[in-house]
């Protein structure tokens, strides 16, 4: 049969297989005629249909390929090799592939909507989201392209453009289910956590089987404290989607908040196996592994997450920061090591401003005008760091300091109510990016903008990088924040002292020394001080109250010997509702057994309870003693204000010396040891002298209270004066 021939019939085969749906047979005849006719780009194009139609994607991509070498200008094979490379997981060869499609035809608006969608997938925000716009304003009847905008805009930061996509896609098809999911995502990121609540109800209503949309109702509840509900909404996202990553990401979280940490790693390890190159889920494994005081393996994780993920991203600075937290945890490491881990960490988006982005010369301040003090946090609520500042903020002088507050808090409470009263001013920054938290701070006219809690939580230190204000400070964040545009770091002599040399503390900023450092409120709900324990039982027992991740092997082993060194005596371990985990209870009693210490000298506590609660645990014990490397701060305050006094090792920096700084105010410094065999010393030499642990119970409050640590007006002078130097240093060198 002459080939024209043959050809012709082949294609009229493959044309009826095609219309009548029999596709291998269509496949077959496609490929004959691609035998017969090599240079028909039609053919091949069709090819590649009948074979994408079968799955065979593979053999899909190569016969779109010979089609576009053939006819580099139809849109369509470059779109369908497109799809076809990005359902194989190619997805780098797939975004060629929509770039082929939009080079032939420049307005086709689906093929800019997916090419934005696979960059997006490939964590390149930036180039996602230009995709994404095109396809908008090529289209703005698509209700699709307006909704992928906006999660992507969402994961930018760019929050109020995001509900702007939302309302827009709204306009167009009120009731897509993903359009309410979105805005529940935004709703979430403000901190309106019923809004958020109400937004994922309704797509759930509109589409009772969108297995995402229960699972972040599930994330709702966690955060709200209802686990039940949590669990329940996640497990329902799992019944209907048992492949859902996110879902068991989410339950791994609710697992976490209910103590079952163990469950919780099992959960994180499904979720990486259902999608290896989620950021967020290894991430949360290493917050698993830190709670489990794995802090290696938590480091590793933290390290995966932050490869996985694009720069400056959501997920890329929750791992940051939870690695360089990580580290401060770890034994070994030392001050140069730290600070070059931090460098390395820490992104600055702005090394020094750019002259649109500075603020103008200090004026001098005029008689009656009153310095601009803005505090940028996340923990304006009951948190260790709020609870730190609520004394300098209840104190402030009005008369000569106004005090803005720029809240990024996720959840308010009634301390966050309470700042709010000592606030001249409150913003909510959750919505924005750091440079535009700088903007609103220069707008505002600060003068000193002070930073707390550090790479902490989600605290902000990166709107320093943008030179907010004239004077920029770190205050409560543990360590260096190591951005070249943070000025100074508040300290005091303890945890800095004046004359240390050799392998001091690295650090970015210049440090400004306090007359104390540490300010705490008087708790109001503490139960009064007992007895002490040892008169009734006859032996001496030692606490501690800190998290388990600060339980590493050498402070097990301190320990381990302060038990061996005095007799019978006991120690009580408590952290929230932790250690009812075996997976994490376990391998410290392992640990303290290996070294000799009988089980029944060992009490582990777990309970979800109120503050009230938490401190009458105190009266079980007699002397506290602190973790290292990275010591107590707040947990050092509560003992000593329930009458126990507090061994610890003064470390080699700041988050080391924390618990030194606060004793030296009650008359402990004896207590600070210089290396573990002093600090079993002076845990024993104090055990033995039940006169003076007796003394203490009876007089450590009052001693406190009337110290320097619980004088919030006297803070507040050191701090504003401290401030109002500050500014007049920066003033006298732009005037230079």
């Amino acid at each position: 049969m002459p080939t024209e021939q043959a050809f012709s019939q082949a294609f009229d085969e493959a044309t009826e297989h095609s219309r009548e749906g029999r596709l291998q047979d269509a496949a077959d005849a496609w490929a004959r005629a691609a035998d017969l006719a090599p240079d028909r780009p039609d053919v091949h194009y069709n090819l590649g249909n009948a074979l994408k139609k079968l799955g065979r994607l593979d053999d899909a991509a190569q016969a779109y390929r010979r089609c576009v070498v053939l006819e580099p200008g139809l849109a369509n094979a470059h779109y369908n090799l497109a799809g076809v490379l990005k359902e194989m997981g190619r997805l780098v060869d797939a975004v060629d592939a929509y770039r082929g499609a939009i080079g032939a035809d420049a307005n086709d608006a689906e093929a800019h909507m997916n090419l934005g969608n696979t960059l997006d997938l490939l964590g390149d925000n930036e180039a996602a989201e230009q995709s994404l716009r095109q396809s908008a304003a090529l289209d703005p009847g698509s209700v699709v392209a307006h909704v992928n905008l906006a999660n992507v805009l969402l994961k930018a930061g760019s929050i109020d453009e995001a509900e702007a996509c939302c309302q827009r896609a709204l306009g167009i098809e009120p009731n897509l289910p993903r359009v309410h999911d979105c805005l529940g995502g935004i709703q979430l990121e403000r901190g309106d956590l019923g809004a958020a609540a109400g937004h994922y109800q309704n797509t759930i209503d509109l589409d009772a089987g969108f297995a995402q949309a229960h699972a972040n109702l599930a994330t709702v509840y966690r955060k709200t404290g209802h686990l039940e509900d949590a669990e329940a909404s996640c497990r329902r996202a799992i019944k209907l989607d048992p492949d859902l990553a996110g879902a068991h990401d989410v339950l791994g979280n609710v697992h976490m908040a209910q103590g079952l940490i163990e469950k919780a790693v099992a959960c994180f390890h499904r979720a990486i196996a259902l999608d290896g190159e989620f950021a967020e889920a290894h991430n949360d494994l290493g917050n698993a592994l830190n709670d489990l005081r794995d802090l290696d393996g938590a480091l590793n994780a933290y390290q995966t997450a932050m490869d996985l993920a694009a720069a400056g991203t959501r997920a890329w600075t929750d791992a940051g920061r939870n690695y360089l937290l990580t580290s401060l945890y770890q034994p070994g490491l030392s001050n140069k090591d730290l600070f070059v881990r931090y460098r390395g960490t820490v992104e600055s988006p702005a090394k020094s401003p750019s002259p649109e982005q500075a603020p103008s010369p200090a004026a001098p301040v005029k008689p009656g005008h009153r310095l601009r003090v803005g505090y940028v946090s996340s923990d304006f609520r009951y948190h260790p760091v709020g609870n730190n500042v609520a004394p300098l903020l209840a104190n402030h002088d009005h008369g000569r300091v106004e005090v803005f507050c720029y809240a990024h808090v996720m959840a308010t409470d009634n301390v966050s109510e309470a700042f709010k009263v000592h606030a001249d001013h409150w913003r909510v920054i959750n919505a924005m990016t750091d440079a535009e938290v700088a903007q609103a701070l220069r707008a505002d006219g600060i003068d000193v903008a002070v930073y707390l809690g550090g790479h902490f939580d989600e605290n902000r230190p990166g709107v320093a990088a943008h030179r907010a204000a004239l004077v920029q400070v770190s205050m409560h964040g543990g360590s260096t924040t190591a951005i070249d545009a943070m000025d100074y770091w508040l300290s005091d002599d303890a945890l800095h002292p004046p004359d240390e040399v050799g392998g001091a503390e690295r650090f970015s900023e210049t440090l400004w020394r306090l007359p104390n450092f540490f300010a705490f409120s008087k708790p109001p709900d503490a139960p009064e001080v007992s007895a002490l324990p040892a008169d009734e039982n006859g032996y001496v027992t030692f606490v501690s109250f800190n998290k388990p991740c600060k339980m590493n092997g050498d402070v097990l082993d301190v320990w381990s010997g302060v038990l061996n060194a005095v007799a019978d005596s006991r120690l009580i371990l408590k952290f929230r509702n932790h250690l009812s985990d075996a997976a994490l209870a376990r391998p410290i009693r392992d640990h303290l057994e290996a070294n000799g210490i009988a089980p029944e000298r060992i009490e582990m506590i777990a309970a979800l309870d109120d503050i009230g609660q938490h401190l009458a645990h105190y009266r079980l014990g007699d002397i506290a003693l602190d973790p290292f490397p990275f010591c107590g701060a707040t947990t050092t305050f509560q003992a000593l204000w329930m009458g126990l006094p507090v061994v610890s090792l003064y470390g080699e920096r700041f988050i080391g010396r924390m618990t030194a700084s606060i004793s030296h105010h009650a008359g402990l410094d004896d207590l600070a040891a210089a290396g573990p065999a002093e600090y079993i010393d002076a845990a024993q030499a104090l055990a033995a002298d039940l006169g003076r642990l007796g003394d203490l119970r009876k007089t450590l409050r009052d001693r406190v209270a009337g110290s320097a640590l619980c004088d919030g007006a006297a803070y507040a002078r050191n701090v504003e004066e401290a401030f109002f130097a500050m500014r007049e240093k920066a003033k006298d060198g732009h005037e230079a």
